[in-house]
């Protein structure tokens, strides 16, 4: 028979399904789930001392048969008491107890009674005894708990069960064509071009090889090759052959569409693979603030029966592309969330684009991303695009700030909208405070200095007290069903304190807290040093992960900071596919852009532009490690055959597109842009919107507190603290920068980089293999101005 393994919290939901969105749904794994593992514990250990006849976790399954499968159910029971008469006890966490023991009463199929009945139905099936069954709920607020009796009856649920057994193995069969499906797509899947360029084919087969060494895969691969087809195609391949999906990470909404287009050609030739691309749920919600109850949205109200009576999911995945723009159409159309839609969907799409968020988040979607296809224990491929950004973004999870001027702002708001949380806030002011003088304790001041930083630690006690008490109030206000316009600022001020909140707590994080006050104002920040252990944990719910970027090196800094094995790694550097006489590359160190050198240099980093912009009239981007450098140079810059274009330290979309359309239609230009800025990644400079780049110095972080801790940390850790905390993420954002010229086969550029640090061996390690041969310093001219003719001249013939 075909073998089906299901946990009870999985099987045991109403079938079909049906009910709203909302807390204690028992759908999925919930905050207030997620929260109650700790007294889940202590109930347990109570229990034990208590009741030698207790037992915690108690494993149990059985197999039941239905048409040519053998379904198997299993758990661990929370608590067994194993008296003559056996009791099983399900222990339930909540923020309300009160309200969801009203709604277990009262709704004979909620999930948490079904998993109850599970396990007694199971208990009985294995022992021949029939055992009485409670749910234990335990409110998160304090000690609050109440119990309620749920004797098994037989008859019901055993018509339950049949219905739920059919499901199984309709979803089973589902499942099984899909597998099938996608393994006849492997076979057809082929290269979308007619040609591939140089260096493509070879990357394809490279990542083949590593797959099949079951190792991680790292890619170093410039602009212009290709390098999302070369990755997408055979990670695809390979796991389509397996049943399985690929999961395609990105740090930007913006890098969806370079994605969708990867299977789009993919799917031109004539491969049907549907992908699936998920947002985040605030840019899809339809109300003006994310409150998912049904007294407050409607789109909450009755979803799962919506989506059942309606069969949405099927509607929704008949389309080959599914996008948030076609699940919003849905949900407005059927009045269901749109992000639930999409993630309901997941099952039914071979590729699925999303953002970091949702794979590597402390609270993400990875479960349902990672869900096996038909076959036990199978996983999907993952591929992570501008992989560079992975170590900060993982760190940025685990890190957090908080200060008075925003809670000050918070408080006043709440006045007009929520005055009973205006009083949290300003709690909130006094906790942040009261930090700050317990720290100029510590060091024996008398007052908190006007402008200062420190390393400080904090007990988190105070910070989690408030955080339950904002809950409450929440809480409150969706029971009262409050309108939407007073909810919304209060879950701001929710969010961000939990978030500090969470900071503070999380386990296993290497962590610092910094406190800075100026003028009055006081900032709590908390910085993860390294979140490479949390990345390594989510690694293992994939088969093959494929890691790319224009900028991975030196692959040791990438490696270890992205949570990789870098002796068990595929490490892959491809080079620049197009002819090394299309690009000229050049260092000037005869000008220093240090900080202490700066005001003597402005006007010679001025002077040097206006000569090299001179030599040929073309679009040039002049990136800068920051604003306060920009504008000093840019105001010195004298080139009236130049329309000059200048990045503000704020832009709108909007301002950002009709600088870019100035690029396109009006010659020549001069961008001035900053290092690590919009210009400088992800964006395609197409044609000749830029025939030139003048990177004027490494844009090394600032140097504070916080930079020299980090510092201080990697010198620990890795040996290489000046470079982890300064070189390297300078660099990223130089080749970054320098990836915007030579975007194509007909693309001729010059790239010219500003500084003598750049000849060191400490910057130099983290260049591309194809910007020189043996030594940097082959980049040093003699004839500044000589060889830049000489190269225009060149390229124009």
């Amino acid at each position: 028979m075909k073998q089906i393994a299901l946990d009870v919290r999985e099987f045991a939901v109403p079938y079909p399904r049906e009910g709203s969105i909302e807390p204690g749904s028992g759908y999925g794994l919930s905050i207030a789930t997620t929260l109650g593992s700790e007294v889940h514990k202590v109930i347990q250990q109570k229990n034990r001392e208590e009741d030698e006849l207790y037992k915690a976790e108690a494993k149990i399954s059985h197999k039941f048969e239905h048409d040519d499968f053998c379904i198997q159910v299993s758990g661990r029971i929370d608590g067994l008491f194993q008296h003559a008469i056996p009791k099983i006890e399900e222990i339930k966490t909540a923020f309300r107890i009160a309200a969801l023991a009203q709604r277990l009463r009262q709704d004979r199929w909620h999930p948490y009674r079904l998993q109850l009945d599970t396990y007694c139905y199971l208990y009985w099936k294995q022992n021949g005894i029939m055992p009485e069954g409670a749910l234990h709920l335990v409110s998160l607020f304090g000690q609050e708990a109440s119990k309620i009796e749920c004797p098994l009856d037989l008859l019901e649920y055993e018509s339950w069960l049949a219905r739920r057994l059919a499901g199984v193995v309709e979803e089973a069969r589902f499942q099984e064509k899909e597998y099938k499906r996608r393994q006849r797509l492997a076979t057809k899947l082929e290269f979308p071009f007619t040609t591939a360029r140089e260096g493509q084919a070879e990357l394809i087969q490279q990542i083949e090889d590593g797959m099949s060494k079951g190792k991680p895969i790292l890619v170093q691969a410039p602009t212009g090759l290709g390098k999302t087809v070369a990755v997408l195609l055979p990670a695809l391949k390979e796991s389509l052959a397996r049943g399985q999906r690929v999961v395609y990470t990105t740090p930007k909404n913006s890098l969806h569409l370079v994605a969708e287009d990867a299977v789009k050609r993919l799917r031109a030739k004539k491969v049907a693979i549907k992908s699936l691309t998920l947002t985040a749920k605030a840019k899809m919600c339809l109300l003006p603030e994310p409150v998912c109850d049904p007294k407050v949205c409607e789109y909450a109200r009755d979803y799962y029966t919506k989506i059942s009576e309606n069969k949405l999911v099927e509607e929704a995945s008949k389309t080959k592309q599914m996008t948030p723009q076609h699940f919003t159409e849905l949900g407005k159309k059927h009045k269901v969330c749109p992000f639930e839609l999409s993630i309901d969907c997941i099952d039914r799409a071979d590729v699925v684009i999303c953002d970091y968020n949702h794979v590597f988040a402390p609270v993400s979607l990875s479960g349902r991303l990672t869900a096996a296809v038909h076959k036990k224990n199978a996983k999907p491929n993952l591929i992570i695009d501008e992989a560079h950004n992975l170590h900060t973004r993982a760190a940025d999870y685990f890190s957090a700030s908080i200060s008075t001027p925003q809670l000050v702002a918070w408080h006043s708001e709440l006045l007009t909208t929520v005055p009973k949380m205006a009083a949290h806030a300003a709690d909130g002011v006094r906790i942040l405070r009261d930090a700050v003088a317990l720290t100029t304790q510590r060091n024996a001041a008398a007052t908190v200095p006007a402008n200062t930083s420190s390393d400080i630690e904090l007990g988190p006690r105070q910070f989690t007290g408030l955080a339950d008490r904002i809950n409450r109030s929440i809480m409150d206000l969706v029971e009262e069903s409050a309108a939407v316009e007073q909810i919304a600022p209060a879950l701001t001020f929710s969010r961000s304190w939990s978030e500090f909140t969470a900071a503070l707590t999380h386990e296993n994080i290497e962590r610092f807290t910094t406190c800075k006050t100026a003028s009055g104002d006081v900032t709590l920040k908390v910085t993860c040093c390294d979140g490479s252990a949390h990345l390594r944990a989510q690694y293992k719910l994939f088969d093959n992960v494929i890691a790319f970027s224009a900028t991975l090196k030196p692959f040791e800094y990438y490696t270890k900071l992205s949570g990789f094995d870098s002796a068990s790694c595929e490490l892959l550097e491809a080079t620049s596919p197009f002819p090394r006489h299309n690009r000229k590359l050049m260092v000037i160190p005869q000008i220093s852009t240090k900080y202490k050198d700066r005001n003597a240099n402005y006007a010679k980093i001025a002077d040097a532009i206006a000569r090299i912009t001179a030599v040929k009239h073309v679009n040039y981007i002049i990136f800068f490690p920051s604003f306060d450098f920009l504008e000093r140079i840019a105001e010195r810059v004298s080139a009236p055959a130049y329309k000059m274009l200048v990045q503000r330290r704020s832009m709108s979309r909007h301002e950002t597109s009709a600088l870019l359309d100035e690029l396109r239609t009006t010659q020549p230009c001069l961008l001035f842009a900053v290092q690590g800025g919009i210009f400088s990644e992800g964006i395609d400079f197409a044609g000749d919107m830029a025939s030139g780049a003048i990177i004027v110095g490494p844009g090394l972080p600032t140097y504070d507190l916080e930079r020299e801790l980090l510092r201080q940390y990697y010198d620990k850790a890795y040996g290489q603290g000046f470079e982890y905390a300064y070189v390297y993420p300078a660099m990223t954002k130089v080749i970054q920068s320098a990836g915007r010229i030579v975007r194509s086969e007909t693309d001729r550029g010059l790239l010219v980089l500003m500084d003598n640090r750049f000849l060191s061996d400490q910057y130099a390690r983290a260049m591309p293999a194809d910007w020189f041969h043996q030594n940097v310093t082959e980049l040093v001219s003699t004839s500044i101005l000589k060889d830049i003719s000489d190269f225009w001249q060149d390229t124009a013939h």
